[in-house]
């Protein structure tokens, strides 16, 4: 997570340019978080509301997630960068407005506190996850919930036969001339492989959670994943919006550090390149031979998506 730390790093773009998580996502979290919330409070004999007193956000970035935890009475909001966190309140604040709940903005804290419910969206795959879990077994109420989500590389809904060029931008091993060598690893594997590599908790805690799930809205992009199910992670791009997303990227940060003569290539610079390859594979495959009706369009995105959830014992 270093490169979110640079003095070159572009928080705002980052937040205009990620993909948002779709309302299913949240409701299924929700839904989870509830079944437990119900079963305890039938034991204890206290109401269901006391399980949504607190919810912490660890990695909340640009805070795309954790506006959506305004179910709870208190969000506590975590990120090592300090680009990320005013990045995040700016956001937080602008959704509320515009939501018209301006009166909720003390629910939003920037500060560490104990917790009945964390999530990590999209920031998992930077954690200790041996250290995590044994902390989130220290801290977490009974029945509390843990929700880990994140989304793997991108892929070109109508043309699932460019993955192979989308694969050598990201993952190719040429430093000069693709963005793999320039990730941060292992963070980026592990997101990659849909959370996989995460342990499960129980052999790390000796049995302090239960009721773990892994879903997977991967749809046919792993076909080693036998149970997933639908792509929900999906998003319309103009073609400028689209070059945008790809400028977020922390590789292409780290890149633009090493070679900085790439921006004054004669193609232009390594996104520049990235497109017009990626357009030329799209008229190929729709017979195209105009270029105005392709750059004048909108490209459909879309993510694999990994979904983490337990619960403390």
């Amino acid at each position: 997570m270093a490169t979110f730390a640079k003095s070159t790093f572009n928080a705002q773009l980052y937040s205009a340019s990620r993909p948002t998580y779709p309302s299913q996502l949240y409701d299924f979290i929700f839904r989870y978080h509830e079944f437990g919330a119900a079963f305890r409070s039938q034991r204890s004999g206290q109401g269901p509301r006391q399980y949504w007193r607190h919810a912490v956000d660890l990695g909340c970035g640009t805070g795309q997630a954790t506006i959506n935890l305004l179910r709870f009475n208190q969000v506590t909001a975590v990120d090592p960068s300090k680009k990320m966190i005013e990045a995040g309140r700016k956001y937080i604040d602008e959704e509320l407005s515009r939501q018209g709940t301006k009166r909720f903005k003390e629910r939003f804290k920037f500060v560490l506190s104990l917790y009945a419910h964390n999530i990590a969206a999209q920031a998992a795959h930077w954690f200790n996850w041996k250290r995590l879990w044994l902390e989130l077994a220290r801290v977490l109420r009974p029945y509390g919930t843990v929700a880990i989500w994140g989304y793997s590389e991108m892929r070109l809904t109508r043309y699932p036969s460019l993955t192979p060029l989308i694969d050598a931008y990201t993952h190719g091993t040429g430093p000069a001339t693709s963005l793999g060598p320039h990730w941060q690893q292992p963070g980026r594997s592990i997101v990659e492989n849909l959370l996989r590599d995460i342990p499960y908790p129980n052999p790390v805690t000796h049995g302090q959670f239960h009721s773990e799930r892994r879903i997977y809205f991967s749809g046919s992009h792993f076909p080693d994943i036998s149970y997933a199910r639908p792509v929900v992670l999906r998003k319309k791009m103009s073609w400028g919006d689209f070059e945008a997303y790809l400028r977020s990227f922390s590789s292409l940060n780290n890149f633009q550090a090493e070679y900085p003569d790439d921006a004054r290539h004669p193609d232009g610079d390594i996104v520049q390149r990235f497109l017009k390859t990626l357009k030329n594979g799209m008229r190929d495959a729709d017979n195209r031979q105009s270029r105005d009706d392709l750059d004048s369009g909108e490209v459909e995105i879309e993510w694999p998506l990994a979904l983490i959830l337990a619960k403390k014992v």
